[in-house]
């Protein structure tokens, strides 16, 4: 996918402040003649949740009523992240002049309102960004103020960018693509767009920008089989080991000197094995999808540009095992996009009701 903005965590992805929160919550307990303590890396640890959770996990059996703990320990944080800041993350303020040349930039967070005030006005990093919010600001959740930050200022192709599963779960309820910061707090095994500095980030999106100028799309036909019952034919794709298994329609690239009716012909043999089928028709436009999210900047490609086929099968016992396919199920039209990958489902529907197997 291609984005038109960029929507950034704070803690973990633009700087981290660890070191002046964990000083500011040891004086506040040094006030208060306690003798618990905490340091950054315990502040780490609960980075980015809500302020009250931080500091019940960083001090779980303290007896003190923990809203009164956490009005003490915020006025001595406060005072020392505005004495002392943050470390911002290697190639920040360049690339992040770099990247508002291409996109729309903006900062949504789970900290206090100070806390957010406090970054912009130690980094000077400000005039970046749009738009920023954050909990302190609307008590709202992370997913919440995403979504506000999109409807406000009319995003509709947005990426947030964070280090942690909190920020992943947030993103994907919020129905954004997601970029991992690994240089930040946080583990997050399914994140497929990872970054393991701000550099690499900058050069990612500048590569990504450029592609989508040059964007080619790969020629290629696609199977609607249908059996008497009106059910469709879907194959399980084999995978390389470590790999998810999925399911998607019979399908190919259109070789040099094909036509397209020649191309799915041949595909379908191919990749099923059947001889004995009938083409009924095919769209009257091709449908365009891009692979995933984890784009290879010396490919040609960045997906497939499909002319779909509606084929009757005449019989279904020649349907074997091949290269491609190691099981094969007739399922209802419904069903066939629930199955396959995210990224086909959308033109995997134009096609269906284009042949009116799906209703409007």
């Amino acid at each position: 996918m291609f984005f038109d903005s960029i929507i950034f965590d704070l803690d973990g992805t633009l700087w981290k402040a660890c070191s002046s929160t964990a000083y500011g919550w040891n004086r506040a307990l040094e006030k208060m003649g306690r003798s618990e303590r905490c340091t950054p890396a315990d502040i780490e640890k609960v980075a980015g949740k809500f302020y009250m959770d931080c500091v019940k996990e960083v001090f779980p059996n303290i007896d003190i009523p923990y809203p009164e703990l956490a009005a003490a320990l915020s006025v001595h944080e406060k005072n020392a992240v505005i004495e002392r800041g943050g470390t911002l993350y290697p190639g920040l303020e360049e690339g992040l002049t770099s990247l508002k040349k291409s996109y729309k930039l903006y900062l949504v967070s789970n900290c206090a309102g100070w806390y957010l005030n406090s970054f912009f006005d130690f980094s000077g990093l400000s005039r970046f960004f749009e738009d920023s919010t954050c909990h302190g600001m609307t008590n709202l959740s992370k997913d919440l103020n995403i979504l506000n930050i999109m409807e406000k200022n009319g995003l509709s192709k947005s990426i947030y960018i964070g280090d942690t599963m909190g920020d992943f779960v947030s993103a994907k309820k919020a129905g954004t693509s997601f970029g991992l910061a690994s240089y930040g707090f946080g583990k997050v095994d399914e994140a497929k767009i990872i970054f393991e500095d701000f550099h690499q980030l900058t050069d990612y999106f500048q590569k990504l920008r450029v592609l989508e100028d040059k964007a080619e799309y790969r020629k290629n036909v696609a199977a609607i089989i249908i059996d008497k019952q009106k059910k469709i034919l879907m194959g399980k794709k084999k995978v390389e080991a470590g790999e998810t298994p999925f399911w998607q329609l019979p399908q190919g690239g259109i070789e040099e000197g094909e036509s397209a009716e020649e191309a799915i012909t041949r595909e379908i043999t191919e990749e099923t094995g059947m001889s004995s089928f009938s083409i009924i028709g095919e769209t009257d436009e091709s449908y365009r999808y891009i692979w995933n999210e984890k784009f290879n900047p010396d490919s040609p490609y960045i997906g497939q540009e499909q002319i779909y086929f509606l084929i009757e099968a005449e019989d279904i016992a020649q349907l074997t095992e091949t290269d491609d396919f190691d099981a094969y199920e007739w399922v209802d039209p419904s069903e066939a996009v629930d199955r396959t990958l995210d990224i086909k489902k959308p033109v995997y529907t134009k096609a269906l009701k284009f042949f009116h197997l799906l209703e409007d």
